[in-house]
C-alpha cells in the first residue's frame, strides 16, 4: 500500500499539502504561457477544444504509465479500482466541460473579466464545503475575500475592455461563472470519492488517470461533433509542445488532487490562488509582457492573505 495522506480532522494545513499545491499551480501558470504560445505559433489554427482535447489526452497516457510503473503492489484495473472508476470517470466528464466553458467564455467577454468571475471558484468551494457540514474559521474567510481582491487588482487596469462588451457578454459571463462552478464541483467531489477510497497515493494516481482519460476521451467527441477534427495538421514543434503541455497538466492534476487530500478543498484552494501570481510571472519571463504597479500590489495582497492564514493555521495546531 502506498504512503497515507493522512487528513487531519479540520483540515490542518500542512507543509507537504501546501507544497503539493504550489507545485501545481505553478505548473498551471506556466502552462498559460505556453498555451498562448502555441496559439500564436499556429496562428489560432489550432482550437482552444483541440488544445484542451490534446491536453487531456496526453495527459491521460502520462498518468496511466505513471501510476502502473510507481505503484506495481495494486491492480489499478481489480475490484476495488473498478469501484473507484466509475465515479472518477463520472467526475471527469463533467469536468472536461469547464473547458468548453472557459473557451466560450473568453470568446464573448475581454479575459480579464473571465479572470474575477472564474476566480471566484474558492469561493463556491468553500460555501459548498460548509453546505456539507465543514467548519471554516473566520480568518479563512477574511483571508478569501482578500485573495479574490487580489485578483481583481491584478487585472485592474485591463478592466476597461469591458464597456466593449457586445450584446453575447452574458452568454460569457454565466460561461465564466459556469466554469468556476464545474471546477469547484470537481474539487469537492473528487476530495470526497478518493477519500472513500482511502485516500492514499495509489488511490490518487488510479483516481486521477480514470477522470483524465474520461475527459479526453468526452472532448474528443465534442471536437468531431462541433466539426473541429483532432487538429493533427500542425508543425512538429507545435507537437513537441503539445506533448510538453500533457507533461505538465498530468503532474499539476496529481498534485493537485494529492493537495485537496492533504489540506481540504477549501483550504486547497485558498493556497491555489497564488496560480495568477506564477501565471503574470510566467507571462514576463516567457512571454516578455510587462507587469504593472498594480499587478504586483494585487500579488502581493494574494500572497500576503495565503501566508499569513497558513502561519496562524500552524501555530493552532
Amino acid at each position: 500500500m502506498s504512503e497515507p495522506l493522512a487528513a487531519k480532522p479540520g483540515h490542518a494545513l500542512s507543509w507537504s499539502g501546501i507544497g503539493y499545491m504550489v507545485s501545481s499551480v505553478a505548473a498551471l501558470g506556466f502552462m498559460h504561457s505556453l498555451v498562448r504560445q502555441i496559439y500564436e505559433a499556429t496562428d489560432y489554427e489550432i482550437t482552444a477544444l483541440q488544445v484542451s482535447m490534446w491536453r487531456f489526452a496526453i495527459s491521460a497516457i502520462v498518468l496511466w504509465v505513471f501510476t502502473l510503473l510507481a505503484f506495481r503492489e495494486g491492480h489499478p484495473f481489480g475490484a476495488e479500482s473498478r469501484r473507484l472508476s466509475w465515479r472518477a470517470a463520472a467526475v471527469g466528464f463533467f469536468y472536461s466541460f469547464s473547458s468548453i466553458a472557459m473557451y466560450t467564455s473568453t470568446r464573448f467577454i475581454p479575459v480579464p473579466v473571465f479572470i474575477v468571475l472564474f476566480y471566484t471558484y474558492p469561493m463556491i468551494i468553500s460555501l459548498l464545503s460548509s453546505l456539507l457540514g465543514m467548519r471554516l474559521p473566520r480568518l479563512f474567510w477574511l483571508a478569501l475575500v482578500l485573495t479574490l481582491a487580489g485578483v481583481v487588482l491584478t487585472v485592474a487596469t485591463e478592466l476597461a475592455g469591458i464597456d466593449e462588451m457586445g450584446a453575447e457578454a452574458p452568454l460569457g459571463i454565466f460561461a465564466a461563472l459556469a466554469a468556476a462552478g464545474l471546477i469547484a464541483s470537481y474539487i469537492v467531489a473528487n476530495q470526497r470519492i478518493l477519500r472513500s477510497q482511502g485516500s492514499d497515493l495509489q488511490t490518487v494516481a488510479i483516481g486521477v488517470s480514470w477522470m483524465i482519460s474520461s475527459g479526453a476521451l468526452t472532448l474528443i467527441v465534442i471536437a468531431f461533433l462541433s466539426g473541429q477534427g483532432l487538429g493533427l495538421a500542425v508543425a512538429r514543434e507545435i507537437w513537441l509542445q503539445l506533448i510538453f503541455l500533457g507533461l505538465l497538466v498530468s503532474f499539476a492534476i496529481y498534485a493537485m488532487n494529492v493537495g485537496v487530500q492533504r489540506l481540504g478543498g477549501p483550504q486547497a484552494a485558498l493556497v491555489g490562488n497564488v496560480e495568477i501570481i506564477f501565471t503574470m510571472l510566467f507571462a514576463w519571463l516567457w512571454l516578455g509582457e510587462w507587469l504593472e504597479s498594480l499587478q504586483f500590489f494585487g500579488g502581493a495582497l494574494i500572497l500576503g492573505s495565503v501566508v499569513t492564514y497558513a502561519r496562524w493555521q500552524m501555530q493552532q495546531r
